[in-house]
């Protein structure tokens, strides 16, 4: 094996949705890019539908073409009880970009992965990487392992809510509304039923609200968005405060009459933001720079989003100059303020449980984190 480093113009590490989108879209404009992935496999990702206006996003990825009946359906709308007793629709046929898509994550994640390596990336495993180092413009990553070094011009961190690299930089971190958690559950509709209708459902109750989204295959997602706090109270295990609250329900548990449980895990879901995304030499995307409340459905679209426009800024000048990505991240901040400002009015809408002690804490925990990323403006009252 050479002694001599493996000599690329992005490094990425990190293979989900942010990682690859961004990785597709820098070998879209010519770099070499090397991405690091991990050997052991990943708990089963969350995030089952792109809204609409994700179209563009993958129109400019050459990805829209791919968007087969094997990795998504199209989704009808939204279907929403959220300070209301009957569900309020909202018809995709009434989005400029027609419908949305519901997808199968592992077959988008790995389309996503195959464009990448369709664009020129390489894929080297993960396994024993070292913190980098910075020698003048230029970053060094050494293995623990027998992988060769890197010696590249520019990293992305793309490794989600572990932030690998952002820790490592010591970066600073905005945390909100910490506590947060999503108890998700995979279930398998029979097949004698007629299938769900293919539209997302949002329905609050007193102790958190719920999605259901139909997904390709036969399948559904039901997902009970709580907190720490409640399901310390409840003094029952994640599965069974799933299956009490689901009793909760109205159209939900219709939705999901027959349908048999597949699996299940515990995601966090606070919001969080870098205080800068980008700095000497690196930027982070994804998660690793923004995290979402799944009521805000960014996630996946911010992903798309992040890739396209850090591959935008690169190209748009010396790949060493910070200053090209100084509008990257100040895109990113401003785009995570206005998301807690709309979050903070979309939790004040719930006011039919006045004593619960959930939706005081999640009402309370979004106004002040919008405030709280108001730091040299006079705060306006959210709506």
């Amino acid at each position: 094996m050479s002694d001599l480093p493996l000599e690329v113009d992005v490094t990425i590490i990190g293979a989900g949705v942010a990682g690859t989108a961004t990785a597709r879209a820098l070998g879209q404009r010519g770099f070499s890019v090397c991405m690091l992935v991990r050997d052991e496999p990943e708990a089963w990702s969350l995030g089952e539908s792109l809204p609409a206006h994700t179209t563009p996003l993958l129109e400019r990825l050459d990805l829209l073409d791919k968007m087969t009946g094997s990795v998504c359906m199209p989704s009808e709308g939204v279907d929403s009880c959220w300070g209301t007793d009957a569900p309020q629709r909202r018809y995709s046929i009434q989005d400029v970009f027609g419908s949305g898509f519901l997808l199968d994550r592992p077959r988008f994640d790995a389309l996503l992965r195959a464009a990448a390596v369709e664009s020129g990336a390489r894929l080297m495993p993960s396994e024993g990487l070292r913190t980098p180092e910075r020698h003048g413009e230029r970053w060094r990553l050494e293995f623990a392992a027998a992988s060769p070094s890197i010696e590249t011009r520019f990293l992305v961190d793309a490794t989600g809510r572990q932030r690998w690299l952002v820790k490592r930089l010591h970066a600073e971190v905005d945390v909100d509304s910490a506590g947060q958690i999503a108890i998700a559950t995979e279930l398998s509709v029979p097949q004698d039923a007629p299938p769900p209708s293919p539209s997302l459902l949002i329905e609050t109750t007193e102790s958190g609200w719920w999605y259901f989204a139909p997904i390709p295959h036969g399948r559904a997602m039901g997902v009970f968005m709580t907190d720490v706090e409640t399901l310390r109270a409840s003094g029952l295990s994640h599965d069974d405060l799933w299956a009490r609250e689901l009793e909760a329900t109205h159209y939900v548990r219709e939705r999901m009459q027959g349908m048999q449980r597949v699996r299940s895990r515990v995601a966090r879901c606070e919001s969080s933001c870098m205080r800068s995304a980008v700095g000497a030499g690196f930027a982070a995307v994804g998660d690793a720079s923004m995290t979402f409340d799944p009521l805000a459905s960014a996630g996946l679209q911010m992903a798309l989003a992040d890739g396209l426009d850090l591959a935008d800024a690169l190209s748009s000048g010396s790949i060493s100059a910070e200053l090209v990505l100084s509008s990257f991240a100040d895109a990113r901040r401003h785009d995570y303020e206005r998301y807690l400002k709309e979050l903070t009015g979309y939790y004040e809408l719930e006011r039919r449980w006045p004593h619960s002690a959930y939706w005081a804490r999640r009402q309370r925990a979004a106004r002040e984190a919008w405030e709280r990323n108001q730091p040299a403006r006079a705060v306006e009252t959210p709506p």
